[in-house]
């Protein structure tokens, strides 16, 4: 089996201070040579159709533009359908291969069929199929026709169906209920269906199917490894990924509806459809064939639902709150989470047998309360100079503290404790000194721990004026305190299907979710920075049947990712800046600290500021494939 004839190219826009430079790429698009070879082999692409439409009958010429395919598309990364396909052997009751019988597979919801004929060995092939339950016909001048009913066809399947027929008349019908098949007659992946059945009734945390994935022998949660990354504020939040037989991130292929469906910042799999718009998905682990060379550990082929010949829908919503909850067992607490999911779903026929529509919404609102830890902050004394709380025993007439520390080397001369000592030469003021020492040398120390304000940073003056004074101790503690975080998610999924005619079969999907997480910001130690995520996939696949032995299927996609975040850290309702502190010169970006920390000194705990930067990225794929499938005698090419 041979693989090529398709490409994928990615753009990348990013500000803020996560940047992942691609070649030369600093924070715009460049000019990728990718995505130029992809427009020559679209522009090639238009040529072959023409060829294809002149050599259909003649297979020496066909084998010619497949060489002029290879040629174009020598840096294809990968070609995949998202279809399935049958084949199978035509024989009599001696078991006499049967050429020029006719076989029907018939799409038992849409009505859609598709015919083929069997070959001089009695062979046929009925490729790239949309997934769902056919019922499959034999007729035969001289035999009595045969039905397979309720035939289930997954993602990337390549389902074998044989058929030995009687001697009778057309009109005599046997039909056959088919079963499940236990094993691939057709080929030595190993691969597991997680079908709708699964997909609706097994409970998910979050209604994200892409859990499911990890029911598959051999698979595992990559971010759950320890090895693993997914982060934040740069990525869209529900991104996972799958590790199948110990592969590393990244090794697994995401598919959606046979086009690429991953984040190329970490290779992890874009969002998923939400459990209403998943028809199902396929899970290969192992002996894949070429199609997929791009990916060295699995591939999961997700496909979305689509409209039938009969109108359906559901609506649904789905509560999580403190007050239905149970109890943690020994907190004897509720979670923290309230949360709404709701939506539905709508699908069926514009044109009976010929245009299908279907569509799904899923609205999510979740708010959570962030605690953070207790931490402390100067106290009203201590910005006015006094810091003689920290020295738990009183003061000496000299000044020093009484509180000691015991010294092995000379138990007489025991070390001072909770004193505030004048900074060395190189600025470290956490040395202590034995009390003889601090005698000898009073300059060593700030007298009842009193420093003169005039002696203060102007920049640490300005960040301490922004926090509280309500502390609940001498030593400036303040409590436990917490935050707000909104998540809000709206999901919408649009499918078309259009059977133009017996040759020609055409489907578009449009798959967008939209993430809003707004900031936060209470008092200087109490905030959140925002989160924006915009998520939008489309694809479309046309599929011709060029003649009963020959099935193009083209597929083209265009991914795209927005992450937007600003700083919640305000002060007076303004933003704050480092140049509100210090001079310096603010990159064109909004107001944001992106890190606050306070090294040496003295003090009973870290002050709690959850400092933030401002982030933007803007990054798209847009990808095309081609598979080309031709049955030669007994043979299946997939190229």
């Amino acid at each position: 089996m041979l693989a090529f004839g398709s490409f994928r190219a990615t753009h990348e826009a990013r500000v803020g201070k996560w940047v992942v430079k691609e070649g030369k790429n600093h924070g715009r698009p460049r000019e990728n040579p990718l995505a130029q070879k992809g427009i020559e082999l679209m522009a090639s692409s238009k040529k072959i159709v023409r060829l294809n439409q002149l050599l259909a009958n003649n297979f020496t010429a066909m084998l010619a533009v497949l060489a002029l395919f290879l040629m174009v598309g020598a840096q294809g990364l990968f070609a995949q359908t998202g279809r399935a396909n049958i084949s199978g052997t035509i024989t009599d009751s001696q078991g006499a291969v049967v050429s020029g019988a006719t076989v029907t597979a018939t799409n038992t919801a849409t009505g859609v069929a598709a015919p083929t004929t069997s070959n001089g060995a009695g062979a046929y092939n009925i490729l790239q199929l949309i997934p769902g339950t056919y019922t499959l016909k034999v007729e035969k001048e001289g035999f009595g026709s045969q039905e397979k009913e309720n035939v289930t066809l997954t993602a990337e399947q390549n389902l074998g169906a044989d058929f030995a027929l009687q001697p009778g008349k057309v009109s005599e019908k046997v039909t056959v209920e088919a079963g499940a098949e236990l094993v691939h007659t057709e080929s030595a992946e190993l691969s597991q269906t997680i079908n709708e059945r699964s997909i609706v009734e097994l409970p998910l945390n979050g209604r994200n199917p892409a859990a499911l994935v990890l029911l598959t022998p051999g698979t595992t949660d990559v971010l759950g490894t320890g090895v693993g990354q997914h982060q934040s504020y740069t990525t869209f939040p529900t991104e996972g990924g799958a590790s199948s037989n110990g592969g590393r991130q990244g090794s697994t292929l995401y598919l959606l509806d046979g086009a690429y469906n991953m984040d190329n910042y970490h290779l992890l799999a874009a969002p998923f459809p939400n459990p209403d718009a998943t028809q199902e998905f396929s899970v290969i682990g192992n002996n894949f064939d070429p199609r997929y060379g791009f990916t060295p550990g699995g591939v999961v082929s997700i496909v979305t639902k689509s409209g039938t010949n009969s109108w359906h829908g559901d609506a649904f919503d789905f509560l999580r709150n403190g007050a239905l909850n149970a109890k943690d067992y020994f907190t004897h607490q509720t979670d923290n989470i309230k949360r709404n999911q709701f939506g539905g779903s709508l699908g069926g026929p514009i044109i009976k047998d010929k245009l299908f529509i279907f569509g799904n919404y899923q609205g999510t609102r979740q708010t959570r309360q962030v605690l953070t830890a207790s931490g402390f902050v100067p106290t009203t004394a201590m910005r006015a100079g006094d810091f003689s709380a920290f020295c738990q025993t009183g003061f000496a007439a000299n000044g020093l503290c009484n509180d000691r520390n015991a010294n092995a080397a000379n138990p007489a001369d025991p070390f001072v404790n909770d004193q505030l000592w004048l900074p060395t030469n190189d600025g470290v003021n956490g040395h202590t000194y034995t009390v003889s020492q601090a005698l000898a040398n009073p300059a060593l120390f700030y007298p009842k721990n009193f420093i003169n304000p005039t002696a203060f940073n102007p920049a640490s003056v300005t960040m301490v004026n922004f926090m509280p004074t309500d502390t609940i101790s001498a030593l400036g503690r303040v409590p436990a305190i917490g935050y707000s975080n909104i998540n809000d998610f709206n999901e919408e999924t649009v499918r078309g299907d259009y059977n133009l005619n017996d040759h020609n079969r055409i489907s578009g999907r449009m798959f967008l979710n939209f993430f809003n997480q707004p900031p936060f910001s209470k008092s200087f130690l109490q905030s959140d920075r925002s989160w924006n995520a915009h998520w939008q996939n489309y694809s479309g696949t046309w599929t011709w049947t060029i003649n009963p032995h020959m099935v193009n299927n083209v597929t083209g996609s265009f991914n795209r990712l927005y992450d937007h975040s600003n700083s919640g850290l305000t002060a007076g309702g303004k933003p704050i800046c480092y140049s509100h502190l210090i001079k310096v010169n603010e990159p064109n970006t909004p107001c944001s600290i992106e890190d606050f920390e306070v090294s040496g000194g003295y003090g009973a705990g870290s002050i709690p500021i959850n400092a933030q930067n401002f982030n933007e990225i803007n990054r798209w794929t847009y990808g095309f494939s081609d598979s080309l499938s031709i049955s030669k005698g007994k043979h299946l090419i997939v190229a």
